[in-house]
């Protein structure tokens, strides 16, 4: 029992002459803290004695982390969080001790603030807030980038996500960086253009050219002339202008794309208002003994008066009226009003003239006939002012003296004749009976 208890004193005597002297070690001192200034996130090393044996290191209250330690230094990283420069107390500590130094640190913030996108044409795009001025603005892929200002301007080409960085630089020369990413996004912008600058009403359906853009954009119109005016797309969506349904004046021409940065484009066109010869002769059939005939003008004048052949003579140009003795025979003669006016509309008039029989009287006979419709082109009706007392006969004849239809031994007080197989033209139906004639001219119509 006793050899027991004197090998249990031997053990404990040799673990005290091996723990005791680490204990009488352990105890922390600290002299000095390099580099002074330091740099927030960057390495410190102190100096002092027992740094071995740190087990918590702590700058201004908050936590380092150890990077490194031998008994006389010891390595490591001041905080990120600390966010302002200042002396802070740098305590190294075991447990049992502690040693504790001063240690400048030095901090430029360099939060900064964008919009999180833009469209890529915008022309000037800068920061929303800087907290720290006199910092660096770096970036890649991001075009006209201002390093002082951090402004750059977007161009029609460059879109997609782009990183802008901005870094400050103390006395000492920490640096302090923060990346913000930014979306440029594709404005699209779109142009158009008309292959004219002036329209007539008269003009046929037309729409601008899209030079630029996608075809998903929709048009719509500014009258830029005082007062109402209205402009009749046949299609919005692809621009065409029903241009004899608009409003005469000048227009602004729009085409809006869609989007995430919707655009314009525009054009400008002006309308002129259509300038119509429409005109009409009483007629359509003349014999060279009728009166010169002179046109209603419904249109726009003045204007002149044509006929492409030369076989119609007029009186006067401007005003249509034909000389039909020094004209020839024949036809349809195609007469043509041509307006004056950039819009002139032009209009023509098919017209025949042919040579009357000569020795007839129109209307002899006291006028106990009457024919209508006249002109016709299908049925015209024959009636007495009383009907006949004895038989009669009636004929329908050519200018040349052709006969076309006739009807003998006639008693009725009202006869049809059908012109539908006939030719346009001038005819002369005769009544005859004892008592003499009547001569009146039909014209058929076309």
């Amino acid at each position: 029992m006793l050899q027991k208890l004197n090998l249990i004193r031997k053990s404990l005597f040799i673990l005290l002459a091996l723990v005791l002297p680490s204990l009488i070690s352990a105890q922390i001192t600290v002299n000095s803290v390099i580099p002074n200034p330091a740099c927030v996130g960057a390495p410190f090393s102190v100096s002092g004695t027992g740094l071995n044996t740190a087990t918590s290191v702590t700058v201004g209250g908050h936590a380092a982390t150890i990077l490194g330690a031998t008994s006389q230094q010891l390595i490591a990283e001041i905080p990120s969080a600390i966010n302002s420069t200042g002396a802070y107390t740098v305590v190294v500590s075991n447990g049992n001790s502690s040693g504790s130094a001063t240690v400048n640190v030095e901090y430029l913030d360099p939060w900064f603030s964008y919009q999180p996108s833009y469209c890529s044409d915008s022309t000037l795009i800068l920061p929303d807030s800087v907290t720290t001025a006199g910092g660096v603005f770096s970036g890649n892929s991001v075009p006209n980038l201002n390093s002082q200002t951090g402004e750059f301007a977007s161009n029609y080409t460059t879109w997609g996500i782009v990183t802008v960085t901005y870094t400050t630089t103390t006395a000492a020369g920490c640096q302090y960086s923060q990346s913000q990413s930014i979306d440029l996004l594709n404005a699209n912008i779109p142009q158009i253009m008309f292959l004219k600058d002036q329209y007539c009403q008269n003009a046929p359906d037309d729409k601008p050219l899209i030079i630029w853009g996608d075809s998903t954009g929709f048009f719509t119109f500014h009258y830029l002339n005082s007062g109402g005016g209205a402009l009749s797309y046949l299609s919005p969506y692809v621009g065409l202008i029903d241009f004899s349904n608009s409003t005469p004046g000048i227009y602004e021409i729009l085409y809006s794309l869609p989007g995430q940065c919707p655009r314009s484009a525009r054009d400008t066109i002006e309308i002129l208002q259509a300038h119509p010869g429409v005109f009409s002769y009483p007629q359509t059939v003349y014999c060279i003994n009728d009166p010169n005939p002179i046109p209603l003008i419904k249109g726009f004048t003045p204007g002149i008066f044509t006929e492409q052949t030369g076989s119609v003579v007029f009186v006067n140009d401007t005003t249509g009226e034909i000389d039909l003795s020094a004209s020839g025979t024949g036809g349809p003669f195609i007469i043509t009003y041509q307006p004056e006016g950039p819009c002139a509309e032009t209009y023509t008039f098919n017209l025949i003239i042919q040579q009357c029989p000569l020795g007839l009287e129109e209307g002899r006979g006291e006028g106990a006939m009457q024919v209508y419709p006249n002109p016709a082109n299908g049925q015209v009706w024959v009636e007495f002012t009383s009907t006949p007392t004895e038989n009669y006969s009636l004929s329908l004849s050519r200018p040349d003296g052709k006969t076309v239809w006739a009807r003998h031994d006639l008693r009725s007080g009202r006869q049809e004749i059908s012109l539908t197989d006939l030719s346009a033209g001038i005819y002369f139906l005769t009544f005859q009976n004892r008592q003499g004639q009547e001569v009146h001219k039909i014209i058929k119509s076309n």
